[in-house]
């Protein structure tokens, strides 16, 4: 109807003389098709009326045509709008003819901003020249894929991995190009970041491996060093065990026939006098012999030679027998002993050195308990693969900062100096023994008059049978 309509006003207007420009016509077959016809009407005088001279012309073909074109035009367009990479078109001067939103979201302009423009107003300074080789590239055919620098709206690099491709005409003359943009900027980043690593990383390595040359040409020296002093320190460790030794000999060679002789001249002697400064001489030149023979057996102890000769010692029948030997010293003394020792705790010792061991530490304690009714009691456990032996007194005790150096050689506590018959060197053998059979040694005490307690820890017996059958095997 609406069309009915517009042909009866183009003919009443074309009949009043008005050009009529040409219009398009749906026309319907009988067949029920419908074609598209253009229409182009004239007035003309005809048998002496005026008439109109119409020609219709079937364009059905042409307009599908178009609309095929221009649904595939839109379907590319969409296509191009979604794509995640940028995507611009060129003429042959370089001028942006499209741009899609990516490409604008990467660089932060508007269509309107770029189309129209040149390629090389977004180029970065330093990429001109590169953008140049490649426009060239193109006019001649060339299909490419390169990295340039772009420069956003706000001045920040956009890195790019571009894929350009030249367009041509109906006659195959290039006339432009279209490029696919990929935006690395993030990957440029990491990449640099990595360099600039890696750069600092081999900078350190050069400076590590400087430092390393000079500690290595350090320990060499320091080893040569200590290797000289130790030779050193060992050979004078020797001369001087090698001189206690001789002194030791020295002494006791002359004070034997002294010794022996002293005893009758003091029960010959009648005056008191006489007979007192002989008896002072007899226990000075004792004492004296008593230094030189404990000497030697640090130096022995001392020696690097010297191997306990290890067998299976029960702890309890030996602390029995020593307390039977020293009965009498007990009792003159009023000493109280107690062996708490459990029985068959068997320790991997020197029955010998063991023995010396604790006269040792029962002399220094008969010594040291003062009290009217001393006691010292003999106790034991086992702790791991050492047997934990614990000898403690009720005497005069020892001061904290004295807990330590009591096994130092020739070391005496303030109280015990005016005592003639303290050599300081009972307990410094009692430390070279322990440490000889690869224990520890050790004194407790909460002070002066609170007793003291020495603590042995020796391997036992069927820990070290298991060691010497793995190293037998």
């Amino acid at each position: 109807d609406e069309e009915h309509q517009m042909i009866i006003r183009n003919i009443q207007r074309r009949m009043a003389g008005e050009l009529i420009p040409e219009y398009e016509l749906h026309l319907k077959q009988r067949s029920g098709s419908v074609r598209i016809v253009m229409v182009r009407a004239s007035k003309i005088p005809y048998e002496g009326e005026p008439a109109l001279l119409t020609v219709l012309t079937d364009i059905t073909d042409k307009k599908n045509s178009e609309y095929k074109i221009k649904k595939g035009e839109k379907r590319y367009r969409t296509l191009i709008e979604q794509l995640n990479e940028g995507f611009l078109t060129a003429d042959e001067n370089a001028i942006i003819t499209f741009s899609n939103i990516r490409f604008q979201q990467m660089l932060k302009y508007s269509a309107d901003e770029i189309v129209g423009t040149t390629i090389f107003s977004y180029i970065a300074r330093d990429d001109i020249s590169i953008m140049k080789q490649k426009k060239f590239n193109r006019l001649h055919g060339i299909s490419e894929r390169y990295q340039i620098t772009f420069i956003s709206k706000p001045g920040d690099p956009v890195y790019t991995e571009v894929s350009a491709t030249p367009s041509h005409d109906k006659e195959g003359r290039v006339n432009g190009s279209f490029a696919v943009i990929t935006d690395i900027t993030e990957r440029k980043i990491a990449e640099e970041k990595i360099r600039a690593y890696t750069r600092e990383r081999e900078e350190k390595t050069r400076e590590l491996e400087v430092l390393r040359d000079q500690l290595f040409c350090t320990n060499k020296n320091l080893d040569r060093i200590v290797k000289e002093r130790t030779e050193q320190v060992l050979k004078l460790l020797k001369q001087k065990d090698e001189f206690i030794m001789q002194l030791g000999h020295d002494l006791r060679t002359p004070l034997t026939p002294i010794i022996g002789l002293l005893p009758d001249l003091i029960q010959e002697e009648n005056r008191d006098a006489n007979q007192h400064a002989l008896k002072l001489i007899n226990q000075n030149i004792r004492y004296i012999k008593d230094i030189a023979s404990k000497s030697l057996k640090l130096a022995k102890m001392s020696s690097f030679d010297i191997n306990p000769e290890i067998d299976a010692v029960d702890i309890r029948c030996t602390v029995s027998d020593l307390i039977t030997v020293h009965e009498g010293e007990f009792h003159s003394t009023s000493i109280t002993v107690l062996n708490e020792v459990p029985e068959d705790l068997i320790i991997a010792a020197d029955k010998i050195l063991f023995l010396e061991l604790l006269e040792n530490i029962i002399s220094n304690g008969i010594k040291y308990i003062q009290q009217k009714k001393g006691v010292m009691v003999f106790s034991a456990c086992i702790s791991g693969n050492y047997a934990e032996i614990r000898i403690s007194d009720n005497g005069i005790g020892i001061r904290a900062e004295e807990l330590e150096t009591v096994f130092e050689e020739f070391y005496k506590s303030d109280r015990s100096r005016h005592d003639k018959s303290s050599t300081g060197l009972g307990l410094s053998i009692c430390r070279r023994i322990v440490k000889n059979h690869g224990g520890s040694i050790w004194a407790e005490s909460q002070g002066p008059g609170t007793g003291t307690s020495f603590i042995i820890m020796l391997p036992l017996w069927k820990e070290y049978g298991r060691q010497s059958g793995a190293q037998d095997e």
